[in-house]
């Protein structure tokens, strides 16, 4: 848990300049790769390493946490790793060995959405909310479950350095002070950011193994659908939205 909340690996491999890189490529009619600017890391990764395989999980007698605690183990490895390569092509291979690629059926399930969403009616414009509109909104949301369980303690942080990104990490909603967030994804979104993605983190805080609160390996898969559904449930999902993840599935 400690080696894991010494860096966050969401951050180390989102870039500090994605709009100006985005308007570059497409100033050059998408044919020049854009040359992205990453955060530096925080700790040294060998140092977080040795860390790592310095925990004795060898010592663990009951099978079933040994097997969790190496799963988790090989996971956080991959993630430094991944954040060392950052630029280059290696990169791609261990973002295939932690998350998998995508299946033939998802992709067909993608792309059958994207062939059948333009001809679905257009959506009515609501207007937009500006970062700190959002960061409000949040902390209502928050404030509702802390009414539930006074250990629901998550900070909402506006950041220059996330341009228009919203996200979770280590148990705090970090918003870009860039954000615009349209009026008609503001409620899908809080369900999806704090609903789903921070209420399992402070559940799983409160639990005796507190590595719940990281997640298991491979939990990924599982949460981002939770999420997605808790988006559809309190949608329903916009078409934007829903090619926005069917391009996704193309595009990995």
């Amino acid at each position: 848990e400690e080696v894991s909340r010494s860096f966050s690996f969401l951050l180390q491999v989102t870039p500090t300049n994605i709009e100006q890189s985005w308007r570059a490529f497409k100033r050059d009619h998408y044919k020049v790769e854009p040359e992205f600017v990453y955060r530096p890391f925080p700790v040294e990764p060998t140092l977080l390493k040795r860390a790592l395989f310095n925990i004795p999980i060898e010592k663990v007698e009951d099978a079933s946490l040994d097997h969790i605690f190496q799963e988790k183990q090989r996971q956080i490895e991959l993630k430094i790793a991944m954040a060392e390569r950052r630029r280059a092509r290696a990169f791609l291979h261990g973002s295939l060995s932690l998350y998998g690629g995508v299946s033939p059926e998802l992709r067909q399930q993608a792309e059958e959405l994207l062939d059948f969403l333009p001809h679905y009616c257009p959506e009515v414009e609501t207007g937009h909310l500006t970062a700190e509109e959002f960061a409000r909104m949040a902390q209502d949301e928050i404030a509702h479950y802390q009414k539930q369980y006074d250990g629901f303690q998550p900070r909402v942080i506006v950041r220059d350095d996330l341009e228009s990104a919203v996200l979770c990490d280590r148990g705090n909603l970090l918003i870009g002070a860039r954000a615009s967030v349209a009026k008609v994804r503001a409620a899908p979104l809080i369900h999806h950011e704090i609903g789903t993605h921070l209420v399992t983190y402070y559940n799983g805080k409160a639990q005796k193994l507190k590595q719940l609160s990281l997640g298991l390996a491979d939990f990924l898969e599982l949460q981002e659908g939770l999420a997605v559904l808790s988006e559809f449930l309190s949608g329903p999902l916009s078409r934007k939205r829903t090619q926005m993840l069917a391009l996704r599935v193309v595009a990995v």
